[in-house]
């Protein structure tokens, strides 16, 4: 039994041990633990001289003076006079290590005046640090005011090219460089004879856009510059006036007139000037679009037609046509066309040799300066006219009517359908030069008619055209009668 009591001693003596051991380790790692860093902000550095307006750089200086690192990214937040929201945030990648230093670069658009600028680091509270009561720092930066400046910073139009009586919508934005207006600040397009003015409010603070609208109902064909101006009137004393102006292009077209019938399909393009201009065209593929396929191009048909702004058709002017390699008349018609342009708008005609060959009129271009092609349209083919009956005409049950149809050039068939309510009639045009379309016709049935027109060229270009029409008897009744005086006297005019 004595020798029990050791083995009992030393098992004693070894427990103590471990239990010593582990709390040492405990204490050890309760104190490692505690370790936690402390973020705060060292300094702030601006600009010497800040200019309301301008974009300011504010570079903060965070440091980490606790015991602890920090492993995830920094938040840092500006605030301005105040203010609760912030006007500029910077994240610092990487966390900081302890009593490690970086930088935070902020933003501020600087308002005239005094202000108290106040940089915060960890401002979402995302970091557990020794001391929470050291994460701001502020200063006093006092920025002084910036010149009046107003400028026109763009002057939006939908399309590049509007039609004839197009309802145009065009934005004019208006920015203030400088320093706040509080007064009025009229606003001015002008375009083509057309003026119109607009007045903002009375606050425009600075670096702030206005966006004002306007619409324009163009009158005439042409190329046309819309020009904008804030304080047309010169009421503001701005330190720089040349910003006030700014002229957007825009190309009024309108529906030309045909220039001959013996041509079927044309193209309209308009040049920025007077000059030599070369342009590649493939002309299959404007024969396709007019739905025109398997057709011969014939490329002695070309013609260059120039028009003036109110449509008026002048002589053909001078043109060649190279063509491309591998040029083939019905599958690859491309080629390099160069012509003189003389005036803003020109047609470009062309034909397929279905419609009957022409002859070659091509001429040698003199050396002049070289313009090129603000616009090029979409290829268009002749249309049609139904010259009569009018529209909502009323033609006599039993009579004999005669319809007529004109083209912008020759025809080889033009058919009619007339339809009402079960009725319908199908009858075909008869012609003398292929321009001029008759057909008499006489109806039994009375009501509201519809006539489409169907016309064809040789090449197989198509073309529809409608009217109302209504079939029946007058019926007129009077439904007021009137005198110029209450009062009738014998021998006395009164108009009834």
């Amino acid at each position: 039994m004595r020798g029990f009591y050791p083995i009992k001693h030393r098992l004693f003596t070894i427990l103590t041990l471990v239990m010593l051991t582990v709390a040492v380790f405990n204490v050890h790692s309760a104190y490692a633990s505690s370790q936690k860093p402390d973020l705060t902000v060292t300094g702030i550095n601006i600009p010497s001289n800040v200019t309301e307006g301008n974009s300011v750089e504010v570079q903060a200086n965070i440091k980490n003076v606790g015991s602890g690192d920090v492993s995830r990214n920094i938040e840092v937040a500006l605030y301005v006079d105040g203010n609760t929201n912030p006007v500029s945030i910077y994240s610092i990648p990487n966390g900081l290590h302890a009593d490690r230093e970086k930088i935070a670069y902020l933003q501020w658009i600087a308002e005239a005046g005094g202000h108290v600028l106040r940089v915060t680091v960890d401002y979402l509270n995302n970091i557990i640090e020794e001391n929470e009561t050291n994460n701001d720092f502020s200063r006093l930066v006092e920025a002084s005011s910036a010149p009046f400046d107003l400028a026109v910073s763009n002057v939006d139009v939908p399309s590049t090219w509007v039609k004839v009586n197009d309802t145009v919508l065009i934005n004019v934005t208006v920015k203030n460089m400088g320093h706040r207006v509080s007064k009025k600040v009229d606003v001015k397009i002008t375009v083509d004879g057309y003026s119109d003015l607009y007045y903002l409010d009375e606050n425009l603070p600075t670096n702030v856009e206005r966006t004002v609208s306007f619409t324009w109902k163009p009158q005439h064909p042409g190329l046309y510059h819309v020009n904008a101006a804030v304080d047309s009137l010169g009421k503001i004393n701005e330190s720089n006036e040349k910003n006030n102006f700014l002229k957007e292009q825009v190309l009024v077209i309108d529906d030309f007139p045909w220039w001959n019938n013996s041509w079927h399909y044309r193209l309209l393009v308009a040049t920025q000037n007077n000059g030599m201009v070369s342009h590649s065209f493939n002309f299959t593929q404007l024969l396709h679009t007019l739905g025109l396929f398997d057709v011969e191009f014939d490329n002695n048909s070309i013609r260059v037609v120039p028009y003036s702004e109110t449509g008026e058709i002048f002589d053909v002017t001078s043109y060649m046509f190279n063509e491309s390699g591998g040029y083939n008349s019905i599958g690859n018609a491309t080629g390099e066309l160069t012509w003189l342009a003389n005036s803003v708008f020109s047609m470009i005609y062309f034909d397929v040799k279905e419609n009957g060959e022409k002859n070659n009129t091509e001429k040698h271009i003199e050396e002049t300066s070289n313009t090129y092609l603000s616009y090029i349209g979409e290829p268009e083919g002749w249309n049609t006219l139904i010259v009569k009956p009018k529209n909502n005409a009323l033609i006599l049950p039993n009579t004999t009517t005669m319809f007529e149809v004109k083209s912008d050039a020759k025809l080889s068939e033009v058919k009619g359908l007339a339809s009402s309510g079960n009725t319908t009639l199908l009858f075909n045009f008869n012609t003398i030069d292929g321009v001029t379309w008759y057909s008499n016709q006489s109806f039994t049935e009375e009501g509201e008619y519809t006539l489409i027109t169907t016309a064809y060229d040789e090449a197989g270009y198509i073309y529809r055209d409608s009217c109302m029409f209504k079939v029946g008897k007058l019926d007129l009744s009077i439904k007021e009668l009137s005198f110029s005086s209450t009062k009738v006297f014998k021998n006395t005019p009164v108009d009834i």
